[in-house]
């Protein structure tokens, strides 16, 4: 069992030298903002990394001491370039080992003598988790607070789905948000001040070009929905009436 109910902040690690050169599109990253934001877990940094073991080890130290949990993409496979393995290991002191049920795994879907190129997929941390989960051949690899993941997208996205079917969620976040009918320059002195009242909550201020009903989109952000309740009644007091507006549920929202 996979346990991560203490965990309140992630990162994650996009390793590959195509993601810095324009050849694959990321799309791991992109799940993982919007799945680890519904779960309650902070994201504190996303790091994009070539495929070099001295910048992966670097990388690897600070971030998993400074989050809960670490969540890395892509260099796991069979070939030259594949060195996650390698830099997660030196990360955290440790040799490699074959591991014999990979190499089972391995000898048995790839029996057609072209086994021995996979063989480097065997290779993991002496520390290393092997979590299996249903309706793959391939197990998901945790290396202490760090779960290592393929880069492709549709293996990553199954993996990750199984691991989170295993993470108890934090309290999720509750956002609220405001339309503001003037530039930013009028909002900015209010949501100062309001940063400074509620220090539970997040203010965000996004502006928006080319709508005539709103200039501004402001969001209030906590794990309290109180406290988001009450900053938002206080905000609302503050702005001019006719200057702000709130699209509740059930209501239809700016696009």
């Amino acid at each position: 069992m996979v346990s991560l109910s203490t965990a309140k902040t992630a990162a994650i690690l996009l390793i590959g030298d195509e993601l810095l050169s324009a050849k694959v599109q990321d799309q791991n990253g992109a799940l993982l903002i919007v799945a680890l934001r519904q779960m309650g877990v902070e994201l504190t940094e996303i790091v994009v990394l070539p495929d070099r073991v001295d910048r992966i080890v670097e990388a690897v130290q600070r971030v998993t001491s400074r989050n809960d949990c670490v969540f890395s993409s892509g260099g796991i496979g069979p070939t030259h370039d594949d060195k996650t393995m390698l830099a997660m290991g030196q990360a955290f002191g440790e040799t490699l080992e074959r591991r014999a049920e990979l190499v089972d795994i391995i000898n048995t879907y790839h029996h057609d003598g072209g086994s021995a190129g996979w063989m480097k997929m065997a290779e993991v941390p002496t520390s290393c988790e092997l979590l299996y989960h249903e309706g793959t051949r391939w197990p998901c690899f945790k290396v202490h607070n760090v779960f290592v993941l393929p880069g492709i997208p549709q293996i990553f996205g199954r993996q990750f789905e199984f691991l989170k079917g295993h993470l108890e969620c934090l309290s999720p976040f509750v956002v609220r948000t405001l339309y503001h009918r003037r530039h930013e320059g009028v909002v900015a002195p209010i949501l100062s001040a309001a940063d400074e009242k509620f220090a539970a909550v997040s203010f965000g201020s996004y502006p928006v070009w080319g709508r005539d009903d709103y200039e501004v989109r402001i969001t209030i952000e906590s794990r309290d929905p109180a406290a988001v309740d009450a900053a938002t009644q206080w905000l609302l007091e503050h702005f001019e009436h006719d200057d702000v507006f709130e699209a509740r549920a059930g209501s239809a929202q700016p696009s």
